[in-house]
């Protein structure tokens, strides 16, 4: 039973963390619930797999993207798994692991904050994509600019929040 209330400590400490990956990469807040439960699910399944009890909040991250690009392919709409866009999200999510903070809501204040010192249309890029859940071609067309533009602006904002995070919990970031 232990195995059980261990889990149950770590759902809790990285549950803000896997719904707000999950939602980057999936953009559809209805199935964020869905994807998130079967993750915490086979982590549970699978975790005297992890050899490495500091790897797993980048494991469950590497469970929760298998599965969110299933239903991406499930779905076959357009979606965030354009490997830049892939990758700044990896960028940020990894540096809130080298983040020890006890309180996960903490670090999803800390990123909130970040975002809000970004300026004008990396901004809004980024809370149209990551809050809102909106597509990129939809933000393109909306915002009357290319998709390409799109797609940099958000990987700017994703280096800009890291940056912010690293200086605001004093650490260096890559």
């Amino acid at each position: 039973m232990g195995d059980v209330d261990a889990f149950a400590i770590l759902v809790h400490l990285h549950e803000p963390m896997l719904h707000a990956y999950v939602r980057a990469i999936i953009g559809d807040a209805e199935r964020v619930d869905d994807v998130c439960q079967e993750a915490f699910v086979r982590a549970f399944q699978n975790l005297a797999a992890l050899k490495e009890p500091a790897a797993f909040p980048a494991w469950l991250r590497t469970i929760a993207r298998n599965l969110a690009f299933a239903e991406l392919a499930r779905r076959t709409r357009e979606s965030a798994t354009d490997p830049r866009v892939f990758q700044g999200i990896e960028d940020v999510f990894g540096a809130l692991d080298a983040i020890e903070i006890s309180d996960g809501s903490e670090r999803i204040c800390a990123v909130r904050d970040c975002v809000q010192k970004l300026g004008g249309l990396l901004k809004d890029c980024c809370e149209r994509f990551y809050y809102r859940g909106q597509a990129t071609l939809a933000i393109a067309e909306e915002l009357s600019i290319s998709l390409p533009a799109v797609l940099k602006r958000l990987e700017r904002g994703r280096l800009a929040v890291a940056d912010c995070l690293g200086k605001r919990f004093g650490r260096e970031q890559p």
